[in-house]
């Protein structure tokens, strides 16, 4: 009996060891990774399972069932494979006409700076490296570069879905995040610009920054800040709107719950690239901003009530989603949206209030909309849906939150979450089409010029292609301006209205001639007028209408109309009007008969005598033949 007593008391402090240690009571501390000394038996037995390894203590009937094994290879990303086939397809579905459109505007000055090089690193990977990476792949094939800005967008989307992940949202709020950004309809001109490639990609090298920061275990180490550092960079030579996310380092320390003080050294870095980048913008006086005074240009910045117009103008375009595009134009300030700009200050009070124990993640998101948007809420001369791609990008997270606070429910979640995605993507799909078709008037024309131009600039290069241009010509393109004064556009009143803005919107859709540089290597130099006029001598005339196309001209009648209208104010001009007539069609005989009298009033009467004979040899029934006859024997009488 006492060996037995003695035995039990040896066994207890093993027992109780091992109970303490079982329901963590105890003070022996758990293995960073794996569990506790788990043995050879241990590993063997559930890697032939296919289960984690654990501890044979935890085999049936001794702590519950093993924990399922992660995935092997590529089936582990097979949600992540999902979403972002989910989300190509509604890009796809929404915004697949935007591979129809040709370049137009900025492009062809982006493919000129790839052709001829950057004068300066302003902008440089989304002008000159990408235009120059991808044209030297493709050519000048318009097709390519809308499916790359779709796939970039379509990146951007899912960068935003890893971001919802990272703080803490499961699939179907983190899908529902991506698919705001995705779909919002007020991100249309990016995708049909192609110079917006800028926006696009600035936003992608900000947004990995800042899951960069989200995700790595010491974002404020060497190795984090060079990483994020770079990225930031990258994100600055794409577009410069994105300068104030050094501001963003605080936000997300505090979404991570990191003491704030582990954030100076990666806020310091990147204030400092800032910093340096803004200074060489006001070095380099982009857009003028140094000379002209504030308000004066497109690009300049304003200060005063007008801040608050402009804000109220963005507030709308996100929150209206039903009629904020209605035959008005797109690129002017609202002084009437003062209702939405309540309406964003009370939804960014909900999704503060609304988001419970995780405010400080809804806090980051909602500073990085205004963060990313205070750059260019002082452009009031230049507000566009455009500018609120990158803000855009960081808030809808904010969205998702809200929903996943108020729904605690996994399943339902992902069902709220798909009812959303559904009833947003066929919203957007109309009203973006809408936006597409819009039209001023009956003219045909296109009310967004991003839409409109593109059309422009490819009804001209597509007509000029069906034309042989010699090598070295210069090409002079008139105006329809003066076929709107002389009353041949009445059936096109709105035309005939906004006859300057119609002109100029030709010559901006190709960049005052920089596309048909870049189309037709031969050409020289292109040049614009309503009309022949001295100086355009050597020039071959190509009139053009208001929607691109070119209208068939005959370049003799041409010349001779305008050596006609200047034969006595600029008889010297007139007279190379008349040669360059002859020159174009020898057999235009309206053009031999003004060379001849000009000739004779300039006292050139070897000329006028040849140019006399040309025209009794091709003209048909004309009443000036007699005359013509009559002056020709009098020259040769005299030996002419």
């Amino acid at each position: 009996m006492a060996k037995r007593k003695s035995k039990a008391k040896k066994e207890e402090p093993a027992k109780s060891q091992q109970s303490s240690t079982r329901s963590g009571s105890g003070k022996s501390r758990r293995p960073r990774s794996g569990p506790a000394r788990s043995s050879r038996r241990g590993r063997r037995e559930a890697t032939a399972r296919g289960f984690k390894r654990v501890d044979p203590s935890r085999k049936s009937g001794a702590g519950g069932p093993p924990v399922p094994a992660r995935r092997q290879g590529l089936t582990r990303f097979l949600p992540e494979i999902v979403s972002a086939a989910v989300i190509a397809l509604m890009v796809a579905f929404v915004y697949h006409r935007a591979v129809h459109y040709f370049f137009s505007q900025d492009d062809f000055m982006s493919l000129w700076i790839a052709r001829q090089g950057p004068e300066t690193f302003w902008r440089i990977l989304s002008s000159y490296a990408y235009f120059g990476a991808i044209s030297a792949i493709f050519g000048l094939n318009a097709i390519a570069f809308h499916v790359l800005s779709l796939m970039f967008h379509v990146a951007n989307a899912l960068v935003v879905f890893f971001i919802a992940r990272a703080l803490y949202l499961g699939r179907g709020p983190s899908l529902l995040a991506s698919a705001l950004f995705a779909l919002h309809p007020s991100l249309f001109v990016p995708l049909y610009a192609i110079s917006s490639i800028g926006e696009i990609l600035s936003c992608f090298f900000a947004l990995l920054a800042a899951l960069y920061v989200l995700q790595v275990s010491r974002p404020g180490g060497p190795i984090s800040i060079l990483a994020v550092s770079l990225l930031f960079l990258a994100s600055l030579l794409s577009k410069e709107t994105t300068i104030l996310f050094p501001l963003l380092v605080l936000p997300i320390y505090a979404a991570r719950k990191m003491r704030l003080r582990r954030a100076v050294p990666l806020f310091v870095t990147l204030t400092a690239i800032a910093a340096a980048y803004g200074a060489f913008l006001y070095a380099a006086n982009i857009f003028g901003i140094r000379e002209a005074s504030p308000g004066a240009g497109a690009y300049q910045l304003t200060v005063g009530s007008e801040l608050v117009t402009s804000l109220q103008t963005y507030f709308k375009w996100i929150f209206n989603l039903v009629e904020s595009w209605r035959n008005e134009p797109f690129n002017v300030l609202d002084e009437r949206a003062l209702p939405w700009l309540l309406v964003g200050i009370g939804a960014f009070g909900v999704l503060l209030v609304g988001s419970g124990g995780a405010r400080a993640r809804t806090v980051f998101c909602v500073s990085w909309f205004f963060v990313m948007l205070l750059p260019v809420v002082p452009l009031t001369g230049h507000p566009y849906h455009y500018y609120l791609y990158i803000p855009l990008a960081g808030l809808v997270p904010a969205f998702a939150i809200l929903l996943a606070q108020r729904v605690k429910s996994a399943q339902w979640q992902m069902v709220l979450s798909i009812l959303l995605m559904a009833s947003m993507l066929l919203h957007s799909a109309m009203l973006v089409s809408k936006i597409e078709t819009a039209t001023v008037g009956d003219s045909g024309t296109r009310q967004e010029p991003t839409f409109d131009r593109a059309i422009v600039s490819g009804n001209l290069i597509s007509d000029l292609r069906q034309r042989e241009l010699p090598q070295g010509a210069k090409l002079l393109l008139i105006s329809p301006l003066s076929d709107i004064r002389a009353g041949k556009l009445r059936e096109h009143p709105h035309i005939v209205k906004g006859g300057p803005y119609w002109d100029s919107n030709v010559r901006s859709a190709i960049a005052d001639g920089i596309a048909i540089k870049l189309f037709f290597p031969q050409v020289d130099s292109v040049a614009f007028a309503e009309g022949l006029a001295p100086g355009f001598e050597d020039f071959l005339p190509i009139s053009y209408a208001w929607n691109g196309h070119l209208r068939r001209i005959q370049p003799a009648r041409t010349w001779t109309e305008a050596g006609v209208r200047h034969i006595n104010e600029n008889p010297s001009f007139a007279l190379a009007c008349f040669r360059n007539a002859v020159r174009q069609d020898s057999l235009y005989a309206d053009a031999h008969y003004h060379l001849a009298r000009l000739s004779l009033s300039e006292a050139r009467f070897t000329e006028a005598a040849r140019a006399l004979r040309k025209f009794l040899a091709v003209a048909r029934a004309d009443a000036r033949m007699d005359e013509a006859r009559r002056i020709l024997r009098g020259l040769e009488a005299r030996g002419y």
